[in-house]
């Protein structure tokens, strides 16, 4: 009986402290306190509460009492560490090995989040953990102090035990590089990709719903790859249940969150009515079947009824619980009716995307199948000329005004007979003027040759990725042809002449011949084939030099970059809504049975 009461206690506390706290009354300060600390608590305050809860007056002034007692003795506290320059300050951690602790530490106001780590890791016996704090939503900076990131007394601080990225230390920087920064590493590189025009790389593109790049200002793109970056990695741990590894992700992902959930969640809920309008009416706008788009504000609707359960609100957590629900209830597939959709050959997935877009109409789901796949063929066929696009700007470079070259009017130039390299570097000269690249075509077609040639890059490790017109590929490692020497032989050349000019050529018969016949002179067929066999040798050391880079890039990258979505759009709205509904269940039944 006892425990009951206490129960009730304190759900009555938690329930008038959260009514206070919202209508901004300090009852520690006049009127409520007089200059001379007695209580002076209005009855007009006590009526007001009654109103709202339905708890009787005596039960309300004595809470209200205990309430104001409670926060003067916090302020003498208060008052006396700050004299001594201590902050009182709540720790609450949970792993694996040691379960859910919560403690309360005394610490330097000017303390740096390092030190504060260090204390943590004393009290708690983690020495061998890498530890992340977070406070209101904001992962702590281990070199700032707590004063200048705002931690105040009675601050509450959620430990997170990282765990090793083994890709982050299996890389050249053998330091404590924990998850959080290896992401953060690979989130860099993917930013950087997208300014080499390399399709032979891992990029990371940043589309609207239709599938479209958005072409970004450099620091809004960094800043969003990062956030996205983090983002999805996160999402990957919450589908896998690992909740602290999540959370600590998501919290780097977003620098916004400055305010405590309610806030946050108010936030999310206006952004939702900006993006999607009152009733979905600019979602419907934009996509003829956006009604699937409710399974997030069931979500949203859902987090937003715990947080205000949590903070004593029962009236608008039965509502926003209510609201969920019904959003919910419209959500749902009939299995009937995805079992048929499926026996049609279509996967679970499709079905029922179709059937919530099509609100359960079987011919219109289907309708909506088909359109989704043709709409996604399309982006592939998109993705895969923008591919080849890079591949040829790649390949060919720039012109002279610092603009890639206009692949269609390279296209057009090609298919009029001319060589690839005389097209581009047609077009390199002309600022992609296409007439002007036609009559340089017609007059000067060995200058163009010429030109291009000069301008090729000797050490490219991506030259000559078509295997094109001169056929010397930078890599070829191929021995000299003890037949093609014979044969160069039998035409009238010195043995060991044939060989060096094989090897100048790179074992081209015809080409080594053609050589040969302007340069006989044995001396300078050494020296020549000296320069070629050095010259070959630092290609295959600055090719090795690359790959490493890019191996070690690639491992970093392969912690993100299978948990990044892959252009789907519905990706996110693809949920049984299973869990959604059983946490309805819980905090109905929490509501029903609470005060």
């Amino acid at each position: 009986m006892s425990a009951n009461t206490s129960e009730v206690d304190k759900e009555v506390n938690d329930l008038i402290r959260t009514l206070l706290n919202r209508d901004k009354v300090k009852l520690w300060e006049e009127p409520y306190t007089t200059k001379d600390g007695k209580e002076n608590i209005p009855q007009e305050l006590v009526q007001s509460i009654c109103a709202e809860t339905g708890i009787p007056d005596t039960v309300i002034h004595q809470t209200l009492t205990q309430l104001r007692l409670h926060a003067l003795e916090k302020l003498a506290v208060k008052k006396e560490q700050q004299q001594k320059d201590l902050i009182k300050i709540k720790i609450r951690s949970s792993s694996e090995t040691q379960g859910s602790i919560c403690t309360t530490l005394d610490v330097p106001y000017y303390s740096t989040g390092q030190q504060l780590v260090n204390i943590v890791k004393d009290k708690l016996s983690l020495q061998d953990s890498d530890l992340k704090l977070i406070c209101s939503g904001r992962v702590l900076n281990f070199q700032q102090t707590l004063q200048a990131q705002n931690i105040k007394e009675n601050a509450t601080i959620l430990v997170i035990h990282i765990p090793k990225s083994e890709v982050a230390l299996t890389t050249a920087s053998n330091i404590n590089t924990n998850l959080v920064e290896a992401v953060r590493q690979a989130a860099e590189i993917l930013n950087q990709n997208v300014d080499l025009n390399n399709p032979d790389i891992y990029q990371l593109n940043i589309t609207d719903q239709n599938g479209r790049e958005l072409r970004l200002p450099e620091n809004e793109r960094r800043s969003l790859t990062l956030a996205m970056t983090l983002h999805e990695k996160g999402r990957s741990f919450l589908k896998n249940h690992e909740y602290l590894s999540a959370l600590t992700l998501f919290c780097e992902a977003d620098n916004e969150f400055r305010q405590y959930a309610s806030e946050r969640l108010r936030r999310c809920d206006e952004c939702f009515t900006k993006c999607y309008g009152n009733s979905l009416k600019r979602l419907l706008a934009v996509e003829k079947d956006g009604q699937k788009h409710v399974v997030l504000f069931v979500r949203l609707h859902l987090l937003q009824a715990i947080v205000a359960y949590h903070a004593g609100r029962k009236v608008d957590a039965k509502n926003l619980l209510d609201l969920a629900a019904t959003e919910l209830n419209s959500m749902k597939v009939d299995n009937e009716k995805l079992t048929q959709v499926m026996l049609m050959g279509y996967s679970d997935v499709e079905a029922r995307l179709g059937l919530r877009a099509s609100m359960g109409n079987i011919e219109r789901a289907i309708d909506h199948i088909l359109e989704r796949r043709r709409t996604k063929q399309e982006r592939a066929e998109a993705e895969r000329q923008r591919i080849q696009e890079q591949h040829i700007q790649s390949k060919y470079g720039k012109t002279q005004n610092g603009n890639w070259i206009d692949v269609q009017k390279f296209k057009n130039l090609v298919q009029m007979g001319y060589s690839k390299r005389s097209c581009a570097e047609a077009l390199k000269q002309t600022n992609n003027n296409l007439e002007q690249a036609l009559e340089a075509l017609l007059t000067n077609p060995d200058v163009l040759l010429t030109a291009a040639a000069a301008s090729r890059q000797p050490l490219d490790i991506f030259d000559d990725l078509e295997g094109e017109e001169d056929g010397n590929d930078v890599n070829n490692t191929q021995t000299v042809s003890d037949e093609h020497v014979s044969h160069l032989a039998n035409l009238g050349f010195e043995p060991e002449s044939a060989k060096l000019a094989l090897e100048i050529e790179s074992n081209n018969l015809e080409n080594a011949a053609n050589y040969l016949m302007q340069n006989s002179d044995i001396s300078e067929l050494r020296t020549k084939a000296q320069a070629k066999s050095a010259e070959k040798a630092f290609r295959r050391l600055n090719r090795g030099i690359r790959n490493a880079a890019n191996e070690q890039q690639r491992r970093l990258l392969d912690t993100v970059i299978n948990d990044i979505s892959k252009g789907d759009a519905d990706e996110y709205l693809h949920t049984t809504l299973d869990e959604e509904e059983a946490f309805i269940k819980k905090y109905r039944n929490l509501l029903n049975n609470s005060y």
